[in-house]
């Protein structure tokens, strides 16, 4: 599972890198961020784990 899960992230990042350069974005890092910003969603599988249990955690005490 762990060997699927990296091979997604190079996979999303080599995509990242060919649309930066087709559309003329100077700063990859600036598209990502603003993704990650806009869609809560995070191109970290960990840092996406850890923020949708935060999520749950908010949700079970509201």
């Amino acid at each position: 599972m762990n060997r699927v899960i990296i091979t997604f992230k190079k996979t999303i990042k080599k995509f990242i890198h060919w649309i930066s350069k087709r559309f003329a974005i100077p700063e990859e890092d600036n598209l990502i961020r603003d993704f990650e910003k806009e869609t809560h969603t995070f191109m970290d599988a960990e840092e996406q784990i850890r923020y949708e249990k935060e999520k749950e955690d908010v949700e079970i005490t509201l």
